[in-house]
């Protein structure tokens, strides 16, 4: 049987436990540039693979009509990314390269 005069520091330590649990590694300071610096990295990634797959499709502006969907949703991705980011201006340059593909077509930027 549980003493009485322990009850409140175990329930004590049952809830600040289960606050640490839930509050991860993201309460303490400097967990935010860690995803500042992934998010960097796989957008650079996501940009390269763009790139590539833009290097397989076999068409440029003055073909007048381009399809590629996969590379089409990737272009998205970036774009939204870029967005998400705060790099509008990086967001429009991507979207501009692409936006001659259509069936279908990349999306504009909405930031």
């Amino acid at each position: 049987m549980i003493n009485t005069n322990k009850r409140p520091f175990l329930l004590a330590s049952l809830f600040a436990g289960v606050i640490l649990f839930l509050g991860g590694c993201n309460n303490f300071e400097g967990a935010g540039m860690d995803e500042e610096v992934q998010s960097a990295e796989s957008l650079e990634s996501l940009e390269a693979e763009v790139f590539e797959l833009y290097s397989l499709a076999p068409c440029t502006d003055s073909h007048g009509y381009c399809s590629f969907p996969f590379l089409v949703e990737q272009v998205d991705a970036l774009t939204a990314g870029y967005c998400l980011e705060g790099d509008s201006q990086e967001a429009l340059r991507i979207y501009t390269l692409f936006k001659h593909f259509e069936d279908p077509s990349p999306r504009p930027p909405e930031c």
